[in-house]
This record gives C-alpha cells, sequence and structure tokens, in this order.
C-alpha cells in the first residue's frame, strides 16, 4: 500500500491517513498475510522526499493498523524511518535497495531484531537504478551480487532475511521473466526464501499491452506463475483476486488437498488460517522482545501478540504450492 501522491500504481489514492487505514483492513478481509506499507514512490524519475516527511506519511497507518490481525512491514530505504516504522508497530522492513541506499540500515536492522526484506538493485539512488536498465545484469550476476550481499550482513540479521531479486528496477522485460522463472534456484543458491513483486509493473504493460490499472488479471497470472516457480512471497495489489486464484490454481493442479483445506480456511479478517508449521520460525525468533522493545511495552498480551505471529507469519512450508500473499 503507497501512501504517497505519486507511485506508479495507486499514487494519491490511499495519502490520507483514514483512506488508507480503511484500506488496509480490505486488504486483511481479502486476504493478505502481510501489509507493506510505504511512503515513497520508487517509480522512474520520482521525486524524493525526506526521511521526515517519509515517517509523517506511513507513521499513522501503521498505528491505526497495527492491531487489525495482520503483520505490517514497512517499505523505506531509510534507516530512520524503519526505526520510527517499528516502533510504531511494524516487524518487517522491506528495503528495495538491500542496504545500498543508506549505510546505516543493516545495522539498524540488526538492532531492531526484525525482518528484513533484502533488494536486489545497482546504484546508490532510484535514478542510478532506473539508469542500469541500459545495461543490465544477466540472472547469474543478480545470484551473485545478492549472495555477496547476503553474506555481509551480520549473521543475526542473515537468519531473517527474505530475498526480492528486483523486478522492474533497472531490469528489462526479459530478464523480469527469467528471475521469476528461476524463483527456485534463487532460493537454492541464496539459502533465503524469495519474494516476487511483479504486480501492475511496467514489462506486464509491455507483455500485455496494457495500462497500469489495466494490469491485475496480468499480475494474477505472474503471481501464480512465481509461486509455482518457487517463490514464497507475493506482493500484489489485488489481494482477493490473487489468493482465489492460489486456491482454484492449486487445487486444479491437484498439488495437494491439504493446502487447498488450508487455504480455504479463512480465519478472523478473512484471511487464511492455517498454514504448515516449517518455515519462517527463524525469520522472527524473539518476537516478544521486539514488541516490548520497539514501543509496546503498554500492550498487556504483547506475548501473546508477538507468538501469535510466530504462528501466523513465521509457519509457511518450504514447499511448491505454498505462499504468502503481500499486500502493497
Amino acid at each position: 500500500m503507497n501512501v504517497t501522491p505519486d507511485s506508479f500504481s495507486d499514487g494519491g489514492r490511499y495519502h490520507d491517513t483514514a483512506a488508507a487505514v480503511r484500506h488496509g483492513v480490505e486488504l486483511a478481509a481479502e486476504g493478505a498475510d502481510i501489509i507493506d506499507i510505504g511512503g515513497q514512490s520508487t517509480r522512474p524519475h520520482a521525486d524524493m522526499v525526506s526521511a521526515s516527511e517519509e515517517s509523517d506519511r506511513v507513521l499513522g497507518v501503521i498505528e491505526g493498523l497495527c492491531d487489525i490481525g495482520v503483520p505490517l512491514s514497512i517499505d523505506t530505504t531509510e534507516s530512520t524511518v524503519a526505526k520510527a516504522a517499528v516502533a510504531a508497530g511494524a516487524i518487517i522492513v522491506n528495503d528495495i535497495s538491500g542496504g545500498l541506499f543508506d549505510d546505516n540500515m543493516v545495522n539498524t536492522v540488526a538492532e531492531l531484531g526484525v525482518g528484513y526484506v533484502l533488494g536486489h538493485v545497482r546504484g546508490r539512488s532510484l535514478a542510478q537504478v532506473h539508469e542500469q536498465i541500459a545495461s543490465p545484469p544477466t540472472l547469474g550476476e543478480v545470484e551473485s551480487e545478492l549472495a555477496q550481499r547476503i553474506l555481509s550482513l551480520p549473521p543475526s540479521v542473515r537468519t531473517r532475511v527474505i530475498v526480492d531479486p528486483g523486478l522492474g528496477f533497472g531490469k528489462p522485460t526479459s530478464l523480469n521473466l527469467e528471475l521469476t522463472r528461476n524463483s527456485a534456484r534463487l532460493e537454492v543458491a541464496l539459502q533465503c526464501p524469495i519474494m516476487i513483486g511483479s504486480s501492475r509493473k511496467r514489462f506486464l504493460g509491455e507483455l500485455t499491452d496494457r495500462l497500469v490499472d489495466e494490469r491485475d488479471d496480468a499480475s494474477v497470472g505472474a503471481a501464480l506463475a512465481a509461486m509455482w516457480a518457487g517463490a514464497r512471497f507475493v506482493r500484489v495489489h489485488a489481494v482477493r483476486s490473487v489468493r482465489d486464484a492460489m486456491v482454484a490454481f492449486f487445487a486444479s493442479m491437484r498439488i495437494s488437498d491439504e493446502l487447498h483445506r488450508r487455504l480455504s480456511d479463512r480465519g478472523e479478517h478473512g484471511r487464511s488460517r492455517r498454514w504448515p508449521a516449517r518455515y519462517l520460525a527463524r525469520l522472527l525468533p524473539d518476537l516478544s522482545n521486539v514488541a516490548h522493545h520497539q514501543g509496546h511495552p503498554s500492550r498487556p498480551d504483547a506475548d501473546r501478540y508477538c507468538s501469535d505471529w510466530v504462528g501466523i507469519l513465521c509457519r509457511r512450508a518450504l514447499r511448491h504450492g505454498d505462499g504468502v500473499v503481500v499486500a502493497r
């Protein structure tokens, strides 16, 4: 969810805090497993805002959504914004730059003890990143550069990483498709779960000759392809369409009757409730400490709240057919 006036997809729709909170509740009801909130547009030629303005855009939204029953992620490349967002209730930092835009980000994430989505870009600013389209990397180079960045992380952060190969960030259509098809290869090579974010992006427009607000059908297809290829997380705008497509697709493909049952078992707020407990227990190993340390000392049920998220967020199976829907 973009709390911005100028994001490529939904810029301006949820710039008002109250509208953004209402939309977050809707995303939860539609089946989002995580809600990712950003206050800085990352489209080409976007105006950069100060960290202070970025914080002003997102903090009220995070505070308004922290009790709705869905884990929150802050989409930022600024360490100060990340710290304030975690204090407000976020438990994941989604950094499209993988720490390249802010040298303090990795240490901040280590101190906060939260999950970290490490994105792939080349460049030290958005302008430099989007200039890379003239000489993009290969699949092997993306894999190698991500491996180097993961190895450079403190051990405490390395165990909580989700990798986003950065579709659309200085990458042509052919490479975006290749990265999607090779999600399982990247997971094996990097020993980290993969998140694919193709929703409504330009390369889908190039494939379908559709405008941004006409790309949801293509986005559903790309999300299903990503999960079939081994991605564990998909970052989407049209949550209900993707979730329902997941249910129908995996049931029709007879991947697992048990998986279909889990996906169809909707709990409070309409979310899927029961998932296999195999994988992300290592992502956020001590959420109770995070809650007490990062702004929830007055929450009497902080321990229960955090153990719930170990169950809801972290219990995701490492096998084809399982996926986590991240609302953006």
